[in-house]
């Protein structure tokens, strides 16, 4: 192509349709029977950029790129028809089967994936990849989507800014601006792809920015193929090698964790290589780039065999279907996937996936205006009523968070009055006790003084429930899953005499709710310090990510610089039942001994864990029980309260155990609610707003044990 020459346009490529049926067969068969990474998304993100590339090349080089409102709209059209279908049919399962403690994020992730910012919300909501459907979200898969559209968004507006930029430049000016950008772009990418791999950054595997590198290859290749024809055999054959490291992919590269890093080149450069060869001219022939020619190659002619090429037009569909129905296959049938069961999923899958494309993708995108108005607003419909649904149910949502809160405010500040101060029954005796909605856990520590309201929902209400997080306590203070460096923030009474830090992982940070309003009236400067699934005193069976002990060397050398006056941790820690050899509930005395030794003169304030279940409480609740599980015992806690031993750790005095079980489980029994408040909001934190009702309890005996 000379440099002021405008690219031909891109003829239809058969091979490139057949290639992408292998793809999106090799993510459902990694998802279903290999349980391997495919490496398929990898290649369907190439072929993306690699026919988006060639468009953009072409209005790039023209007098005028088109206008950026139709070049979106045929995205859009393209694209939202089919996964707005599942995206529906999705939601009525959810409804249908699951419990309302997890409407809510079925609502949050229906928006993100129809929006196009899933990849974001995983990442934001710390969901790590798994090629097992089993426990794990229906809306995963909408990540590569999410990536894709968003450079299909991304790239035209490259391609207008230069047109805006360089008006009076020429074409081969343009075109030679939006190369070097889609270069330089590439290798930022693909560089910053692996220092995150190599950092452990398990974001990276959705992230745009680590993912970026894999669609702009394919639009590189776009270019090449713009000034540079293959031609030779050896370029066919050199095809069939990168079939085979597609179809190896899985054997080749160790797993996700490595993608989108270098061990992504493999599924990645296959591809590339496939797509070169089926551009392949033979020598001597006058072809131009992209014809089709007397000889393809093996691959190329495989690829390009009718019922390939034909099957190639369902991938999309057959992408969209096969994940909810597998996660829901599994869910229904309450147990690992036998291979019946994967089989029917991929065969249910596959037809749906030819109805969609027949009877939705067709219609809406491929038929002549008359009959695509009508589809188009069946469509839009749908799409209307899944933003609405989704916004009203997290609209109420948060409306029911608000509510819970408010609910039990008042109580509570009753609850801090002296009795004295309150009148009595008239006659000496002591009042009844007073009939509140909501006392939670003040229905235990002052049963003489409240009692629960019978007949009462308890709150957070279901749909919440499992999102009742601390909301005194900053989400974004935290260290990363896979990162060490600590990570602080101040909250309490900033002009406070007592320097506290607070540091542990969540079973800590639930207790945000009771401590930092102590810390506030207390004149305590707190430092928090936390990193998810990383307490500092750990169970000694417990298997931890590799960043976390770094993580407490990190914490230790910290508080060995700072000597606060106070520290306040988790002093035990409680697994599930099964994986751990000996008891569910203990704690290594040898990090004990290395946090006394940090902080020799400073009070240690540790909190005892609660017990796990073997399933969220709420959702129990919701199922109707039975949900009375003992405190203590086989997979349970300790009988014998090992504080006692992390005391003989410190000097005397040094230590105060804070353990709130006999609250938490009355009478030795863990129930889901206490006093109408849910006590749990999954299978293993505290909830929120019963951590609230707890404020008056903590107070009096953080009061006596400190003096």
């Amino acid at each position: 192509m000379a440099a002021g020459e405008r690219p031909e346009r891109q003829p239809w490529r058969d091979d490139i349709a057949g290639l992408r049926i292998v793809a999106i067969a090799g993510v459902v068969l990694s998802h279903t029977v290999l349980d391997r990474v495919s490496g398929g998304l990898d290649v369907f993100l190439l072929l993306a950029g690699f026919l988006l590339g060639g468009s953009l090349i072409r209005s790039v080089s023209g007098d005028r790129p088109a206008p950026l409102w139709r070049r979106m709209a045929r995205r859009v059209w393209r694209l939202v028809p089919a996964s707005a279908v599942v995206l529906a049919t999705t939601a009525v399962l959810v409804v249908a089967t699951r419990p309302q403690t997890r409407w809510l994020d079925g609502a949050q992730q229906t928006l993100a994936s129809l929006g196009f910012y899933e990849n974001w919300f995983l990442i934001a909501n710390g969901r790590a990849y798994d090629t097992s459907a089993a426990g794990n979200d229906a809306w995963q898969h909408y990540w590569s989507l999410a990536v894709m559209g968003q450079l299909f968004v991304a790239m035209p507006v490259v391609v207008w800014a230069i047109h805006r930029l360089l008006a009076r430049q020429s074409a081969g000016a343009r075109r030679i601006a939006f190369e070097a950008l889609t270069i330089v772009a590439l290798v930022g990418s693909f560089v910053a792809a692996n220092l995150a791999v190599g950092a452990g950054d398990s974001g990276a595997f959705y992230s745009t920015f680590t993912r970026m590198w894999e669609f702009l290859l394919g639009a590189a290749l776009a270019i090449l193929l713009a000034y540079w024809t293959p031609r030779g055999r050896v370029w066919s054959w050199l095809g069939v090698l990168g079939l085979g490291l597609l179809l190896g992919t899985p054997w080749l590269v160790s797993g996700g964790s490595a993608f989108p890093g270098w061990q992504a080149l493999v599924p990645v450069g296959g591809a590339a290589l496939v797509v070169l060869a089926g551009a392949v001219v033979p020598v001597g022939s006058p072809s131009a780039p992209h014809t089709a020619v007397a000889s393809p190659g093996p691959v190329t002619r495989l690829l390009s065999w009718a019922p390939m090429s034909h099957a190639g037009k369902y991938s999309y569909a057959l992408y969209l279907w096969h994940w909810p129905l597998l996660v829901f296959a599994i869910e229904l049938s309450g147990g690992a996937p036998s291979l019946w069961l994967q089989c029917a999923v991929v065969g249910t899958a596959v037809v749906l996936a030819v109805a969609t494309y027949h009877l939705v993708e067709r219609p809406t995108f491929g038929s002549a205006w008359a009959g695509r108005r009508w589809a188009r607003a069946a469509v839009l419909a749908l799409v209307a009523a899944l933003v609405v649904g989704g916004v009203a149910v997290i609209a109420s949502a948060r409306a029911a968070a608000e509510d819970a809160g408010e609910a039990v405010e008042d109580v509570i500040v009753e609850a801090q009055t002296s009795p004295s101060e309150e009148a009595d029954a008239g006659d000496g005796s002591a009042p009844e006790p007073t009939v509140v909605d909501y006392p939670g856990a003040l229905a235990v520590t002052d049963a003489d003084r409240f009692a629960a309201s019978a007949g009462v929902e308890p709150i957070p209400a279901l749909e919440v429930v499992e999102d009742d997080y601390p909301r005194n306590y900053p989400g974004s203070c935290r260290t990363g899953l896979e990162d060490s460096a600590i990570v602080t923030c101040e909250l309490g009474d900033p002009d406070g005499d007592v320097s506290v830090v607070m540091v542990g992982a969540s079973h800590l940070v639930q207790w945000a709710p009771a401590l930092v309003p102590y810390a506030e009236t207390h004149g305590w400067r707190v430092t928090f310090i936390v990193k998810p699934g990383c307490p500092l005193l750990d169970h000694p069976d417990a298997e931890r990510g590799s960043s976390c002990d770094p993580w407490r060397e990190n914490v230790l050398d910290f508080l060995a610089g700072a000597q606060p006056d106070i520290v306040v941790t988790q002093y035990s820690v409680s697994l599930l039942p099964g994986s751990v050899t000996g008891a569910a509930e203990g704690v290594d005395l040898a990090q004990v001994q290395a946090l006394a030794g940090a902080v020799p003169d400073a009070t240690v304030i540790g909190t005892r864990d609660n017990r796990r279940f073997e399933q969220s409480m709420p959702e129990c609740f919701a199922s109707g029980g039975p949900c009375a599980f003992p405190v203590t015992g086989a997979g349970a806690l300790a009988s014998v309260d090992p504080a006692v031993e992390v005391a003989g750790v410190f000097g005397p005095g040094q230590f105060i155990g804070l353990d709130l079980n006999d609250v938490i489980c009355p009478d030795g029994v863990c129930s889901p609610v206490q006093g109408n408040v849910f006590a749990f909001r999954d299978d293993d934190h505290l909830a929120a707003t019963y951590v609230e009702t707890l404020i008056p309890e903590v107070e009096r005996r953080l009061d006596e044990a400190l003096g």
